[in-house]
């Protein structure tokens, strides 16, 4: 199987989505009506990222879960008033067949990456790894190198397989994560414009079949998430060059499933990474289950189990409304109100499921179409994303106070939202665009700035 990038999976369930709740001719850019007031806008910031990447190719069938016997009510639902404004694409930018999965702060200001698709002769899907600086998130300029891919510094040549998936900064060192071919890949910088690829005996190129999807910083340096045949991927590295690949039993795939962690994060007592274990099903297709898992030190893991009532220290609680339906974890969040992970739930629903320990889980009350993916503190508010009901299927949604109440911000494009970056009183999205070709879907890459407005 090739390598399909996270961006590439999140656009085919946008436009699944597109279809099932009325085609791709429907209008997005309708506004909800306020229900809730809204007086003070966030000031400060916390980031994270979350990209989400290939599915797994799976064997048996799914093990069955047991469920809570009550959903939780429904929270209430208000107009964020933010208003969105996209960057526009230039030659200096390049956005175009360019989707963005992740940004960080780094290098001149900010760094963003993500990848460089593109189609050979011979109909072949191709792509390079791509990279942009800003120095204040308004104005963006492409980077160009060999180390990037099959791309010159002056002259663009063939694409090769190269993807980059979610990048982190830590001092001076950036630390960008992807694959190049079926192999897990890494590259650094120290500024954001001159990169290097990592090599490494764990990080093998050709035909290994591992991906990186995400990585995070923790005390120790560097961990990165993905997959490595069919178990979880997890690496770890002290300073972004030198990684070795951790092998734990909990989260082993092998014949009874495939099993790839989507995000990771670290918190006070160690780290938490998501993500699902699939399997095939009798009618042809595949089935997820959640995966979380937490260690102390990024080397021995637990799996947390899902369980119909907690009886002690550690467990998943799904609600009844989960029943049936398949559930991925896509991202992770340590914040000082605790751990948060947000999920998608069948084709165009989320969830959102929250924890004071990393050991012990809750599902929280979601509006519908929330939580679908990307987790960022924005001062005080929790913010993801996802779909407003059926007019507009790409959305900020921003929690308040102690979550019973939600803020819903669209995005007045057909777009995918893949990584979300506060500034203050604005917010930078970075994801891809979808739109209609004569021969069927395009994408590109784009990012957004959104204002709060007072």
């Amino acid at each position: 199987r090739k390598p399909v990038p996270g961006w590439a999976v999140a656009a085919a369930a946008f436009v699944t989505l597109l279809v099932a709740i009325g085609g791709l001719g429907l209008l997005i850019n309708r506004s909800p009506e306020e229900t809730t007031p809204v007086t003070e806008p966030p000031t400060t910031t916390v980031t994270t990222t979350a990209p989400t990447t290939t599915n797994p190719t799976t064997t048996t069938a799914p093990e069955s879960t047991t469920l809570a016997p009550e959903p939780p009510p429904a929270p209430a639902v208000g107009q964020a008033p933010i208003t969105w404004r996209r960057i526009p694409d230039t030659d200096e930018t390049g956005f175009a067949e360019s989707p963005i999965e992740s940004i960080t702060a780094g290098g001149p200001g900010f760094v963003a990456v993500g990848s460089q698709q593109g189609e050979t002769a011979e109909g072949e899907w191709t792509t390079d790894a791509a990279v942009w600086v800003s120095t204040n998130g308004e104005v963006w300029e492409r980077i160009y190198s060999a180390s990037l891919g099959a791309w010159a510094d002056d002259a663009r040549g063939e694409l090769g397989m190269q993807s980059m998936s979610d990048v982190v900064t830590s001092g001076d060192r950036i630390v960008a994560v992807g694959s190049e071919g079926y192999a897990a890949a890494v590259w650094t910088s120290d500024d954001g414009y001159m990169w290097e690829r990592v090599v490494d005996d764990d990080l093998p190129p050709g035909t290994s079949d591992s991906y990186m999807n995400a990585v995070a910083v923790y005390e120790g340096g560097f961990i990165a998430v993905g997959s490595h045949r069919s178990d979880a991927g997890i690496w770890l590295s002290p300073d972004g060059i030198d990684w070795i690949r951790v092998v734990d039993d909990d989260l082993l795939g092998d014949s009874d499933g495939n099993v790839q962690l989507r995000g990771v994060t670290a918190y006070e007592s160690g780290l938490v990474a998501v993500g699902d274990k699939g399997f095939a099903n009798p009618e042809g297709g595949e089935s997820f289950d959640l995966v979380i898992a937490v260690s102390a030190d990024g080397r021995d893991w637990e799996r947390i189990a899902v369980v119909e009532e907690l009886s002690g220290d550690q467990g998943l609680v799904l609600p009844p409304e989960m029943a049936g339906r398949n559930v991925s974890g896509n991202a992770v969040l340590a914040s000082d109100d605790g751990l948060f992970v947000t999920a998608e739930v069948g084709v165009g629903d989320g969830a959102l499921f929250s924890s004071d320990d990393g050991r012990s889980w809750q599902a929280e009350p979601m509006p519908a179409g929330a939580g679908q993916g990307v987790l960022t503190m924005w001062d005080d508010n929790l913010v993801t994303v996802g779909r407003y009901e059926a007019q507009n299927p790409s959305a900020v949604w921003v929690a308040t106070g102690d979550m019973t109440e939600w803020l819903v911000a669209p995005v007045e494009d057909r777009a995918a939202l893949l990584t979300a970056v506060p500034l203050g009183n604005r917010l930078m999205l970075g994801g891809v665009l979808v739109y209609s070709e004569d021969n069927g879907q395009g994408f590109g890459g784009t990012i957004w700035i959104g204002t709060w407005d007072e």
